[in-house]
């Protein structure tokens, strides 16, 4: 999938809440363009880019569209804010690491994707930790697209429980594609309450995402980016491949 399409579907499901890790997801997307994940102002945040610097009389202020002039100082006090989003908010954290994901893949502010790589990799860890999420022992052959339309498809629990596992048996080699995925799972999941932490299959699928998603950028032109992700890349694989428990 090319990444202004996956901007576009990723554009609509940020939703507008009062949870200040919401607000956080919502506001990264905020400040890049939704064409090219480029800088982007006036943005039309949940809060002035104060609140996210410490400034305390920015905090007090709501909604509105705000000149970013230090995009880069902003783009890591966001995700700072990101990183704190509760881990046991399913659709949340899905929802969270779809954007962290973007902006692994797309931004251009090398401190701020090894930022997102670390985070990625902590929600990976909890998957791994409090959900005995474990990665398959074999890469999965199966149809990708015939399992995304069952997932677009999905009207009752059943519905999505086949999903799930039409998912886990497809193959996934495109970490675009899998940002969309994670995308669509948790929409899925807040449209129809559908998950909780005894859905392993969904985190499976999210692990394996991730997993990509850093083995991808791991021989990323930029050095200090490319280092990172190798490292929490393997981090994860030897992590959530264990066999005994942890």
């Amino acid at each position: 999938m090319r990444l202004p399409t996956l901007l576009a579907v990723l554009v609509g499901l940020v939703p507008a809440c009062a949870v200040p890790s919401v607000d956080a997801i919502r506001d990264l997307s905020a400040i890049h363009d939704p064409v090219d994940w480029s800088p982007r102002t006036p943005a039309a945040m949940t809060v002035p880019p104060g609140a996210y610097l410490g400034d305390p009389f920015d905090s007090t202020w709501g909604p509105g569209r705000y000149e970013v002039t230090d995009h880069r100082q902003l783009e890591l006090a966001i995700l700072d804010r990101v990183a704190a989003s509760p881990r046991d908010e399913e659709a949340l954290s899905l929802e969270a690491c779809s954007w962290l994901l973007t902006e692994l893949l797309a931004d251009d502010h090398g401190a701020a994707r090894v930022r997102a790589a670390s985070i990625l990799s902590d929600f990976a860890g909890h998957w791994v930790t409090r959900l005995d999420v474990r990665l398959p022992q074999q890469e999965p052959a199966g149809d990708l697209e015939a399992a995304v339309r069952l997932l677009d498809a999905v009207e009752e629990r059943e519905d999505f429980v086949a999903a799930v596992a039409a998912l886990q048996s497809a193959r996934l080699d495109d970490p675009l594609t899998g940002v969309r995925l994670l995308a669509g799972l948790g929409r899925t999941a807040q449209a129809y309450t559908f998950i909780d932490q005894r859905d392993r299959g969904v985190f499976q699928i999210a692990l394996r995402v991730v997993l990509l998603g850093l083995e991808s950028c791991a021989e990323d032109p930029d050095a200090a980016v490319a280092q990172a992700c190798a490292e929490r890349a393997q981090l994860v694989r030897d992590y959530a491949s264990r066999d005994e428990p942890l």
